[in-house]
């Protein structure tokens, strides 16, 4: 889940431990808390591991839940001590800016003006983030919550009330609470609500599978990498490429995939994607003090990457690390770290975590075309701008390719397996492709880089093989494909083609088309992502494997 931020206030003891049993699981790898009784504050750092029930006592009148430090890096809770009887205490989720002390001071202003704003001045290309205050106050008792990019979610009974950020809990409770949309200043005194008109009180039903969840996560994920275009760490480890005389891109898995998106986004300098281990193997006696690592991992702990990097570090190497676990270990090597910003996933096969390292990878490139002076400072923030549409438009995009997965996952669903095809910049979105339908679907996929495949591959086809593809972004590469059709298309169970359009494929028949008209090569690279990681959830659903927790496989590989 992203930024989960949760309220429990005057719900009696009981009731609390029932509701914190239900969703600790979902607060991975860990969280803030903060408990209050009337008469002390305790804060506790929780390893989700190490949840101990004995933090909530018989005298507990509220709990604040937080997982953003797990996410960012980023303190996230505060205790603001006003005088003897009052506190105000603040918790936020978001990648939150160099100027968020600012901020925090309108948050105590706003949760304790009374009469209450109606509602705050955000810069909403420069924030994007939630709150929730609490003024802690025997005699008068305040919620003020607010978020710039997504709904948050109330259940509300007399003077009980749980507020969160996350969807999932709320479906997890299997309670009814009100949707309050993005943008709304909301605040519950203690003898009233005052909630917006486009509020709904409904039952919340999440997907059973964590990765259908994950997906839908998506538009909020990357508001947030938006978001962190400017922040320091960004410009840094722009400085240290730009200067390197040679970059290598590690990692494993989905990490090492998105990684290899670098090589399309910055062709301009030397960098070679390659998995940790054969770095390790092969390219560590070669390097020298001005090389740089770029070391991918969403754990922040894959054993090898942690080798490399730390072997890479006494040769000279300067470090960056990009990491959905930014208080992993390999903060301790890293000259930077740069949060993916994802949340935590709890399913195992990577969604939203590798969109979102392709989009960090983008801004990371966008900033050394801007230090190189490719890119001028207005079009380089164009180029974002462009990510922070998209998103928007994200919840449409899957909702009108959901029948087109479906539809084609039934079709691909009783044959042995096939290639996923492309070249250019969605070349590394085919081999994840690949990847997510073997460990989602258990369907045997091959990624081939599509001059390649005219090169051998195609002779080991069948009619219990697909082939699918992604058309190339480049306009060379994607004639080549249209020149050479007939030979992607016969001699196969089944044919499926993502991006292009449909007149380009309109006298094949046995084809199954989703079309892309993206004009940017970042959006047609994260549009494609998207779509295969749909595809590959619908194909396991109708194969009925264990989606979410793919066997043999675990989230991080440590040891």
């Amino acid at each position: 889940m992203i930024g989960t931020i949760l309220l429990i206030l005057n719900y009696p003891q009981n009731d609390i431990l029932k509701i914190l049993d239900k969703t600790v699981n979902l607060l991975k790898p860990g969280f803030e808390v903060i408990v209050w009784s009337s008469s002390s504050i305790k804060r506790y750092q929780i390893d989700n591991q190490h949840y101990k029930r004995s933090i909530i006592d018989n005298n507990v009148k509220g709990v604040l839940i937080n997982t953003n430090k797990y996410e960012t890096g980023m303190q996230s809770n505060f205790i603001f001590h006003e005088n003897t009887q009052r506190d105000i205490i603040v918790s936020l989720e978001g990648p939150l800016g160099e100027d968020f002390g600012v901020f925090l001071d309108k948050i105590q202003n706003v949760c304790h003006t009374d009469p209450p704003p109606r509602e705050l001045s955000i810069d909403s290309k420069n924030h994007c983030l939630s709150f929730v205050c609490y003024e802690h106050d025997p005699k008068k008792a305040k919620v003020a919550s607010f978020s710039s990019y997504r709904p948050l979610f109330m259940s509300q009974n007399q003077d009980k009330i749980l507020l969160t950020t996350s969807p999932e809990i709320v479906s997890a409770l299997g309670i009814e609470a009100y949707e309050i949309p993005p943008n709304s200043l909301v605040f519950w005194p203690s003898n009233k609500q005052s909630l917006p008109e486009s509020a709904t009180k409904r039952r919340i039903h999440a997907s059973k599978h964590f990765m259908k969840n994950e997906i839908h996560e998506t538009p909020y994920t990357l508001k947030r990498v938006y978001a962190f275009r400017n922040h320091k760490t960004i410009k840094t480890a722009a400085e240290i490429i730009t200067n390197s005389k040679r970059i290598y891109v590690i990692g494993n898995g989905s990490s090492l995939n998105a990684g290899l998106g670098l090589q399309y986004l910055l062709p301009e300098l030397d960098i070679s994607g390659i998995s940790a281990f054969e770095f390790l193997l092969y390219q560590l006696p070669s390097l020298e003090k001005g090389h740089t690592i770029i070391a991918i991992t969403q754990s922040g702990s894959t054993w090898d990457v942690i080798e490399a990097v730390e072997k890479g570090k006494k040769a000279g190497a300067n470090i960056i690390s990009i990491t959905n676990n930014p208080l992993g270990k390999i903060r301790e090597y890293s000259d930077v770290t740069i949060p993916i910003l994802a949340g935590y996933e709890l399913a195992i096969p990577a969604t939203k975590s590798f969109t979102n390292t392709l989009a960090i990878l983008h801004l990371l490139a966008s900033q050394v075309k801007a230090e190189l002076g490719i890119l001028t400072t207005k079009e380089r923030e164009e180029k974002l701008l462009a990510i922070s549409t998209f998103a928007d438009k994200v919840p449409n995009l899957l909702h009108h390719h959901e029948k087109w997965a479906q539809n084609t996952a039934k079709e691909l669903c009783d044959l042995k397996g096939g290639y996923i095809i492309s070249a250019g910049i969605t070349y590394p979105v085919a081999i994840e492709g690949a990847l997510k339908l073997k460990e989602v679907a258990y369907s045997h996929a091959e990624p081939i880089e599509l001059e390649e495949y005219l090169h051998g591959p195609s002779a080991a086809l069948s009619k219990e093989m697909y082939n699918i593809v992604i058309s190339p972004y480049e306009r060379a590469g994607r004639e080549r494909f249209l020149q050479q059709l007939e030979k992607f298309h016969n001699n196969i169970g089944k044919f499926v083609v993502i991006g292009g359009t449909s007149e380009e494929y309109e006298k094949l028949e046995n084809i199954s088309i989703a079309e892309i008209k993206q004009k940017d090569p970042i959006l047609y690279a994260l549009t494609s992502t998207l779509l295969i990681q749909l595809l590959s959830y619908w194909l396991g659903i109708y194969r009925k494997t264990p989606i979410d927790f793919p066997k043999g496989l675990s989230k991080a590989v440590v040891e």
